[in-house]
């Protein structure tokens, strides 16, 4: 009974940390680009040139998606009562 309960404790252990390294190998870097032109989005704003953006993701369909990242004040906070989704994502499609 005592090397069984000795045994579970060691392959709880064990698995933890190898689940637990696994994860830290596999998490890479982000990567981020600054835009070499200034580019209009599809709403009328513009992204100005030296823009960071991060890399997210490429598709095979020919397109590469990235994540801008805004600071924005708390006095001058937008009303965000339109989100109805804790992930909530707002595509938008940019050209020079």
């Amino acid at each position: 009974m005592k090397s069984k309960l000795i045994l579970l404790v060691v392959g709880c252990v064990l698995g933890f940390g190898a689940s637990t390294l696994i994860s830290w190998l596999k998490t890479e870097d982000a990567i981020y680009i600054k835009l070499d032109a200034d580019y209009q989005m599809d709403n009328g704003s513009q992204l100005t040139k030296g823009t960071a953006l991060e890399v997210d993701k490429g598709f095979g369909e020919g397109f590469t998606r990235y994540i801008l990242y805004l600071n924005i004040s708390d006095a001058d906070s937008p009303d965000s009562s339109f989100v109805e989704k804790d992930n909530y994502k707002h595509v938008h499609w940019l050209r020079k």
